[in-house]
């Protein structure tokens, strides 16, 4: 029976899993969102701490908005990286029966 890397069993046979991994991770927005979400999220927060440094009103120069966005896009970079989801199970080559 193939199971995964977590030890429960999953339908189909090895070669079903194998292909299966193969195929994940073709999408490219997927993994754009994945990689550019988290860097978006620091270039926000920069921009958020520069302004306040040079002594930027949180009002007048849309400070205020900036720090919302940045709130944002941190949330949106958490969800999309997700590392306490673990990832499904990789296929591994069928082992022998003993």
């Amino acid at each position: 029976m193939p199971v995964g890397e977590d030890g429960r069993w999953r339908p189909g046979s090895a070669g079903d899993l194998r292909r299966e991994a193969a195929g994940r991770e073709t999408y490219v927005v997927p993994r754009l969102m994945r990689r550019l979400t988290p860097v978006v999220a620091v270039l926000a927060w920069v921009t958020v701490l520069l302004g306040w440094s040079r002594g930027r009103a949180w009002g007048d120069d849309l400070l205020g908005v900036y720090l919302v966005m940045a709130c944002l896009w941190t949330v949106m970079a958490l969800a999309v990286w997700r590392p306490w989801v673990p990832r499904r199970a990789r296929a591994r080559p069928a082992q022998p029966r003993t």
